[in-house]
């Protein structure tokens, strides 16, 4: 990370070099075109910007491209715009908590697989009498029947709960 503000750094080679990717010789031949920004001990000292400045990484990009200043304000507008959108949307409680979803959807899924693994439990009865293959589809088409409209979206969404959504 990068320091910044009113500290003077003597050597501001070592921790450039590390921010920079390049090697301490090359930080002080830049260093060497520039006026020290004033003195710690009595020796040179630059603050941390002006060493990046000297090596050209002010107003770069971390792989070392240099920034559009309007393409990077533009970005920075339209994330504010999409941050205000959002919470508009949440104000005008367009959005849900995911807790309220998930418990939605965890309580439709369990409603769904009890029915499921409870047919044959329900369906024994009344098929093991029946050696007639006719009869015995007609019982297992009619119980998937019944199971699938009991599990319709409405009823399965107000058996799996009706939490009050809040933003």
């Amino acid at each position: 990370m990068v320091e910044t503000g009113s500290t003077l750094w003597r050597r501001p080679s070592a921790r450039i070099s590390s921010i920079t990717a390049k090697d301490r010789r090359t930080i002080a031949r830049a260093l060497t075109s520039v006026p020290p920004d004033g003195k710690v001990r009595g020796h040179a000292a630059w603050h941390m910007m002006t060493a990046l400045q000297a090596l050209g990484w002010v107003g770069r990009k971390s792989d070392g491209e240099r920034l559009d200043p309007e393409q990077e304000r533009a970005r920075k507008d339209r994330a504010i715009a999409d941050l205000h959108e959002m919470k508009l949307a949440i104000l005008r409680r367009q959005y849900v908590r995911i807790e309220h979803v998930s418990n939605l959807v965890c309580g439709a899924f369990s409603l769904v697989r009890t029915s499921c693994l409870a047919l044959a439990a329900r369906l024994t009865p009344y098929v093991a009498p029946e050696t007639d293959h006719p009869t015995v589809y007609r019982l297992i088409d009619q119980a998937v029947r019944d199971l699938l409209t009991n599990l319709s979206e409405t009823e399965v969404i107000a058996a799996a709960g009706n939490e009050e959504t809040d933003p």
